[in-house]
């Protein structure tokens, strides 16, 4: 898979043509769950198998679903029993990425902003924007409705861009920005000196240059080479990926309880053991929460607490006893579960970048979506 900063115009455009077929297979993955909810006999629900099956197969073959993955900075470690050889590198399970991935994860171009909007619109779009009624302000504007469009030396664009994702950047930007509206509109503003400390109000611009510099000569290797990043072309691929965060989230809210009944059925089918297995898991992870432990940090299994620990903690010996008779057939004893725990948790373990919106230092309260 190429640097997406070193794609050509026709692989974009071919990229984008991807997107939208990936949106259109996560649409019928949404609509199977949907009858999936509404049927009650087995017989039904089996037959939804392998349209499952082969709709998750076409999301996770094209190649904009594996540049989304790149994009949002998914990681996946699979479990023993899981092949993936076959896979391209980065690949991550869809199921995977439906349970995990959260509005924060925004598939940002590597040189882009989140919600920069460069256009102005026709007057009457314009106007009724401004009327500021609840109706107009989330309405969404068509390419029909632009009247023009700023743009900015490219290199400027991804530097300031990039100052957004950063905390204390992304602070020194929004201050300038304050300052120099308020110059613009004549309000007087004031620099308040603290704990004797002499500085000029001022300083905010000399702030913001070190900062620009700084990025900038970390970025000037990072922009496209063959096409100008504000291309059409990056628009729409950068579009169609945020489409893509949207619609996945979009359905698991709606139909969480048919996906969860989804998720549970195939267990039950696959085998009885593993829903015993699964239920103690779950008792685990309880355990664990209640003692404040945190099990996605360990690095093997020898990281699970040991019987003696676990004897002075709350629900510990209760557990303990569970434990020893794990699912009663081959997976049982503490040595057995505590391995097959640890799989599990590496077998569920996604990370996803959540660093991809701007959020406050030391001067508010750091603020993520969840």
């Amino acid at each position: 898979m190429h640097n997406i900063k070193d794609l050509q115009q026709k692989e974009i455009e071919l990229l984008v043509a991807s997107a939208k077929r990936c949106l259109n297979f996560i649409d019928h993955f949404g609509l199977l769950l949907e009858i999936y909810g509404s049927k009650e006999s087995e017989e039904d629900k089996k037959s939804l198998t392998s349209k499952f099956n082969d709709t998750i197969y076409q999301i996770e073959e094209e190649d904009a679903y594996l540049y989304f993955l790149k994009l949002i900075g998914a990681k996946y470690t699979p479990g023993n029993n899981e092949d993936l050889s076959k896979k391209k590198e980065g690949f991550v399970p869809f199921l995977k990425v439906f349970d995990f991935i959260k509005e924060n994860n925004i598939p940002l171009l590597p040189w882009s902003g989140f919600n920069q909007n460069a256009y102005i619109y026709s007057e009457s779009i314009e106007n009724n924007y401004l009327s500021l009624e609840e109706e107009s302000i989330n309405e969404k504007t068509t390419e029909e409705g632009y009247a023009g469009s700023y743009y900015f030396d490219d290199l400027f664009k991804i530097v300031t861009s990039k100052m957004r994702l950063i905390p204390r950047s992304n602070e020194i930007f929004e201050l300038l920005s304050l300052c120099l509206i308020s110059e613009y509109m004549d309000k007087e503003y004031e620099f308040i000196e603290l704990n004797s400390t002499k500085m000029d109000k001022k300083v905010i611009k000399d702030l913001f240059h070190k900062y620009y510099e700084r990025l900038e000569s970390d970025l000037k290797l990072k922009k496209p080479l063959n096409v100008e990043s504000q291309e059409k072309c990056w628009s729409d691929l950068s579009f169609n990926m945020i489409q893509i965060q949207n619609q996945i989230i979009s359905i698991r809210t709606k139909y969480l309880i048919p996906y969860q009944k989804l998720i549970s059925d195939e267990l039950v089918k696959v085998n009885v053991n593993r829903e015993k297995l699964q239920r103690l898991f779950s008792e685990i992870k309880h355990f664990l929460f209640i003692n404040n432990i945190d099990p996605q940090c360990w690095e093997s299994s020898l990281d699970f607490p040991s019987i003696t620990d676990m004897k002075k903690m709350t629900l510990g010996p209760t557990l303990l006893t569970k434990i020893q008779k794990g699912d009663g057939d081959q997976i049982k004893g503490f040595p057995k579960i505590r391995e097959a725990f640890f799989e599990e948790i590496k077998l569920n373990k996604v990370i996803i970048n959540e660093n991809n919106i701007p959020q406050q230092t030391m001067g508010g309260a750091s603020k993520k979506v969840s």
